[in-house]
């Protein structure tokens, strides 16, 4: 099969580096857009061309047009989304659609599975196990001290932790926001262990799929993988996507508690930070392809990665190391663990993500948000459509 035009929509993110790496190794051509102006692709040897586009959230309609028109100059074959400007591309699906190959949901789905009480309502009605969650009640809360015991809070949008209150309390919550576009929940708080997962699958199809232990966090993010296996994990998982039908990368939150039962957390329909553990996956990069060149065979087997060392975010892991409580254990981690920019054959990303760190840390602070929080600014979807 000939070299395909691929599309990669973030070219910002240690992720989306990692997959554009991946389908060049397998041959293809990679095309990148972003609406920041300097990422850390843009120092990646992988890269056929990079696009600067309008913001997807804030322009959403020309963020839409630029790309599509991007696409027929490029005669790109295949459009893949990959953090949160999917739910903006999956809003004119069907206009990307006849144009290229779309790895994107529909937009009814998405909302449903970026919600958290959506998606927790959803798993209620496939007979799934999950904590006790309930629109949050300020005044309720208030006036009842036993009310906050063994819970958390959390708005029904967001990411990376962002805004979660774990061990919530009437101090905390007295000059709680509370806004009805984004309404907080209150949910069981479940004592055990995290897991993340990642996954490609393709209408109800589980392509590929790796699970890795929540461990190491750094920013609100995960910066430390190592996939494991874990069946039962695996089935929670095939289970949904089959009856969801799903299509698009996709991740999902958990925690296991000391019976062995799996309480979802969340979903994270787009692509999440497990995809470095596919890194060098000849048969991972080989599936965005298939929906071009064969039928989908039923008894297709799951690409999982293979067993490797551990996966790093090197440049913030450093900054868990000195942890007063776990140093020896983050210090042997960033020792074991392979860094998930840099390469031999593409060096200067390693070097690029300096630049890049500092630049947001300043802009970020200008802004007066967390540096997370700064790389979402342009792209979140709160359910917010224009």
């Amino acid at each position: 099969m000939k070299p395909l035009k691929v599309m990669i929509t973030s070219g910002r993110s240690p992720g989306g580096l990692e997959l554009i790496r991946l389908l060049y190794q397998f041959g293809h051509k990679v095309f990148v857009i972003d609406s920041h102006q300097l990422t850390i692709s843009h120092f990646s040897k992988t890269v056929e061309k990079i696009y600067q586009v309008p913001k997807p959230k804030q322009e959403t309609l020309s963020y839409i047009e630029a790309t599509k028109k991007i696409i027929k100059k490029e005669s790109i074959d295949i459009l893949i989304p990959c953090y949160e400007e999917t739910f903006h591309i999956s809003k004119f699906k069907r206009e990307f659609s006849s144009l290229c190959m779309v790895w994107c949901t529909n937009i009814q789905l998405l909302k449903v599975l970026h919600h958290k009480k959506y998606f927790m309502d959803l798993c209620q009605s496939f007979g799934l196990l999950t904590p006790k969650t309930a629109y949050f009640d300020k005044k309720e809360c208030l006036s009842k001290k036993r009310y906050l015991n063994n819970v958390i809070l959390k708005p029904s949008y967001s990411r990376y932790a962002d805004s979660v209150i774990l061990n919530p309390n009437k101090e905390k919550i007295k000059d709680l926001n509370l806004h009805p576009e984004n309404p907080w929940l209150i949910q069981e708080k479940i004592k055990g262990r995290h897991y993340s997962t990642y996954g490609l699958a393709l209408d109800g199809h589980l392509f590929a799929h790796t699970i890795y232990p929540m461990e190491m966090t750094s920013f609100n993010i995960c910066v430390h993988f190592e996939h494991t296996i874990h069946n039962e994990l695996t089935e929670w998982v095939q289970k949904f996507i089959i009856k969801t039908s799903f299509t698009g990368q996709i991740g999902f939150d958990f925690i296991i508690n000391e019976k062995g039962l799996i309480y979802p957390l969340e979903c994270n329909p787009r692509m999440t930070s497990g995809i470095h553990l596919f890194r060098n996956s000849m048969a991972f990069a080989s599936l965005f392809s298939i929906p071009l060149r064969k039928k989908i065979d039923e008894k297709f087997e799951t690409v999982s990665p293979e067993r490797q060392a551990p996966f790093m975010i090197s440049l913030l892991v450093f900054f868990k190391i000195f942890h007063p409580f776990h140093f020896i254990r983050n210090l042997l981690s960033w020792l074991k663990g392979k860094d998930v920019i840099f390469r031999f054959s593409d060096p200067l990303p390693v070097l690029g993500q300096f630049f890049i760190f500092f630049k947001v840390m300043i802009l970020s602070f200008l802004k007066s948000v967390s540096m997370t929080e700064y790389t979402m600014l342009d792209i979140k979807y709160n359910g917010d459509d224009h």
